[in-house]
């Protein structure tokens, strides 16, 4: 027993069980501090400000007061900003765009791509004019 004392005092043995002891730990930091950065960058991303722009093609796009929180972009969200639009008539505003599956696609692909900062509505003329804008 006594030789087991001895043969763990030694410097070797000491030497071994710190490494096997401080390289875990070490790796453990690094990797907190890596999925740290990458919830950060993730949440930042998701709360970037996400503009929404009517565009005819023919005047200049007109672009909605407010900005939508990329993570709450969804359909809902876009037809809501819009319906806050007076319309002329105090009608319900009426877009094609909005019904079709480019939309989705375009909703999509705004929330995952990093360096889009708006939303464009296609619209045509008569639908522009439709707002008091």
């Amino acid at each position: 027993m006594s030789q087991l004392i001895e043969l763990w005092n030694t410097t070797e043995v000491t030497a071994i069980a710190n490494f096997l002891g401080i390289v875990p730990a070490l790796f453990a930091a690094l990797f907190s501090f890596l999925n740290w950065r990458s919830v950060r960058q993730q949440k930042n991303f998701n709360e970037s400000l996400i503009s929404v722009e009517l565009h005819s093609g023919v005047a200049e796009p007109y672009i909605l007061p407010g900005k939508i929180r990329r993570k709450n972009l969804t359909r809902a969200e876009v037809r809501g900003m819009i319906g806050e639009i007076p319309t002329h008539d105090n009608v319900r505003f009426g877009i094609a765009f909005l019904h079709g599956e480019a939309f989705y696609k375009l909703l999509e692909h705004v929330q995952s791509d990093q360096q889009r900062t708006n939303i464009t509505i296609q619209c045509t003329e008569d639908e522009m004019n439709q707002f008091e804008i």
